[in-house]
């Protein structure tokens, strides 16, 4: 069975905190998280086209990763990583809320291994 785009989407957006939490903040580490959330925001933006989604994917979901998206580019753009907090505690946060009620989050969270770290 293939992986629908909502569950790549948030895999890609696990992949970034990975980077933010595990290597040193830097600028080439920023330009993959912005690609990471990148995909997350254009995976889920497509996923959503589909119609309503039943581990409850939604338009809050879709402006989060976009919102982070738009803080990392402009860090890259400042030259500034004053953001970087501030998107490492939203994606915590939000990993946290959606590990409980979110069967994709969850799954992904624990195959790597990431549970631990929330």
């Amino acid at each position: 069975m293939p992986i629908n785009e909502g569950r790549k989407a948030h895999e890609h957006a696990i992949n970034a905190l990975s980077y933010l939490l595990n290597e040193p903040w830097s600028y080439e580490t920023l330009g993959l998280v912005r690609f990471e959330l990148g995909q997350s925001y254009a995976m889920l933006k497509k996923h959503l086209k589909k119609g309503k989604c039943v581990c409850g994917d939604g338009h809050e979901d879709l402006n989060l990763y976009k919102s982070l998206l738009i803080n990392v580019h402009a860090a890259i753009s400042n030259a500034s990583l004053h953001p970087v907090p501030e998107v490492v505690e939203e994606l915590k946060s939000y990993f946290t809320e959606k590990k409980s009620s979110h069967n994709c989050i969850n799954s992904i969270l624990k195959q790597q291994s990431m549970t631990q770290d929330f």
